[in-house]
């Protein structure tokens, strides 16, 4: 999937931009016309996080009980 034509137009514009002018933008402060009406700030959640101990296997566990698993079905 490659746009011959696409592609070209893309070098192209891209040698174009570099020869033309840039433009100067002017920078506006908008920070004096901002205004802060409305700010709330509220507690949703105060404690400790606790999880829930459990035993994870480990990946070689996982393998040997795939293994023998699969050695029944045969």
């Amino acid at each position: 999937m490659f746009d011959k034509e696409l592609h070209q137009e893309f070098i192209f514009c891209s040698y174009l931009i570099k020869l033309l002018p840039a433009k100067k933008v002017e920078m506006i402060d908008i920070e004096s016309k901002l205004k802060l009406e409305f700010y709330k700030l509220q507690n949703t959640f105060e404690g400790a996080i606790t999880l829930e101990e459990k035993k994870a296997l480990m990946m070689a566990e996982i393998v040997l009980v795939l293994k023998v698993k699969t050695k029944r079905l045969h």
